[in-house]
């Protein structure tokens, strides 16, 4: 059995390795950067810190390059820092979305600032208006997106991929995708497009991800290329708004199957592990498709290539609720992952290890990569017991968060947990305090 490494995704402005620090976000895509530039590199390298120490591989960071927290000096230094601690670091773009390779700032390499010089280049919706949406939390910025078919907006992109590497030769690879809010709606898009498109374009995909995918591999060998799809690799059965947490339309494997086959596929695996997983507003109760059993794998036409499935656990995408305890969905990602022959898993790794859930949700992808089949008892015994004080506690850590999860959570156990407290010092009676500071929190919510 192939065993699936871990690896983390993040977005720059929702990344909180420093607890108290001003201008803290904890959810979102796409958002302003509320905090001081030089918390950028800050909260990274305590990042990097816990992740070179319990063997994760590589760090993936959306808003790599942002003017607001430094830009390609800033990016640079975590770079370095990550290769100096064996963590790769890995920068996250959308090609034809998402501000491209310069995420934000005044750089020539802005896929913002290109389209408000070529307002041509701009996308458009079917009543032929510009197609600029925003995520509607109040902290996002509106995202511009590029038409796929427009001749200028793709050599801009891969002379953009280009410039990256030369001016950021200590970054470890590129994970791109074309934009999953919206695709353009042109005659020209409208005629390539070999099915329905209204939030993402797998035709897209398979125009530019082979070209950038060489580009990739071919400025730096050892560089990953890391194509996302927004979907799961098994058929898609049921019709749903978006594509997260659904599976992959019939006719995706052929549209992919030009990308080199050292690159690597990115999956999305929340709503086929457990179908009542996935929240997303956009999609509603699950994706109505069957769960991933162990053993399916990859469809034929891809399975040359490498593989990551990423998850959503802990985050405010999975649930609402951050820093939510997953281990156990964790461990199926990972057995999952191994057996259908999976190079890597990815899960978030934004909040800090200060919050005792979301230390041991990263802990529980190290142990259960390396250890795919073992139990949840075993990581209870192994990994959580020494952290906690001792044997026997971690099952009601983990009942009590399980609890609050399904809102039944009895508050004669706080008399109990301060009692765990009490008998332990130093780093275990901070986890217990911060889980019962948590579990307090979602009384109060639900009581105020």
């Amino acid at each position: 059995m192939q065993l699936a490494k871990p690896v983390w995704w993040t977005w720059d402005h929702s990344t909180n390795w420093t607890v108290n620090q001003p201008g803290k976000q904890n959810m979102g895509a796409s958002n302003f950067y509320g905090k001081c530039g030089e918390q950028f590199v800050a909260e990274y390298t305590r990042a990097i810190r816990f992740a070179a120490a319990h063997g994760i591989e590589a760090i993936f960071i959306a808003g790599l390059l942002r003017d607001g927290h430094g830009g390609l000096d800033a990016a640079r230094k975590v770079a370095q820092i990550g290769r100096d601690a064996g963590v790769r670091i890995c920068g996250i773009t959308g090609l034809l979305a998402y501000g491209g390779i310069y995420y934000e700032g005044d750089s020539p390499w802005s896929l913002d600032r290109f389209l408000k010089a070529h307002p041509e280049c701009l996308a458009v919706d079917r009543e032929g208006r510009p197609l600029v949406k925003g995520f509607g939390n109040g902290m996002s910025k509106k995202v511009r997106h590029a038409c796929g078919s427009n001749a200028k907006v793709r050599d801009f992109v891969l002379r953009s991929v280009e410039w990256l590497f030369k001016a950021l030769p200590e970054l470890g690879g590129l994970q791109f995708e074309t934009g999953d809010t919206g695709v353009c709606q042109c005659a020209a898009c409208r005629k390539r497009y070999s099915s329905e498109a209204e939030m993402i374009s797998y035709d897209d995909m398979a125009e530019l991800y082979p070209k950038v995918a060489e580009i990739v591999l071919g400025s730096k060998p050892e560089a990953w290329a890391v194509c996302e799809t927004y979907a799961h690799f098994l058929p898609r059965r049921k019709k749903a708004r978006a594509c997260f947490a659904c599976g992959m339309p019939s006719e995706v494997p052929a549209l992919l199957s030009g990308v080199p086959k050292e690159a690597h596929f990115q999956w999305v695996g929340d709503g086929f592990i457990d179908p009542k997983d996935t929240n997303y507003e956009w999609v509603g109760e699950g994706s109505g498709d069957p769960p991933w059993q162990a053993g399916e794998g990859i469809p034929d036409r891809l399975r040359q290539h490498r593989h990551i499935m990423r998850a959503h656990y802990g985050t405010h995408w999975s649930g609402r609720v951050r820093h939510r305890l997953a281990i156990e969905r964790i461990r199926k990602l990972c057995r999952l992952s191994a057996s259908a022959k999976l190079e890597r898993i990815s899960l978030f790794g934004e909040g800090s290890a200060f919050h005792a859930n979301a230390e041991f949700n990263y802990l529980a992808g190290c142990f259960f990569s390396t250890h795919p089949e073992a139990s949840m008892e075993a990581f209870a015994a192994e990994v959580m017991a020494p952290r906690l004080g001792g044997p026997g506690l971690a099952g009601d850590f983990i009942e009590w968060n399980r609890q609050s999860e399904e809102n039944v959570l009895d508050e004669s156990i706080f008399q109990k947990l301060m009692a765990y407290a009490s008998r332990t010092d130093g780093a275990p009676q901070r986890r217990w305090l911060w889980l019962g500071s948590f579990l307090q929190s979602q009384l109060w919510d639900r009581e105020y």
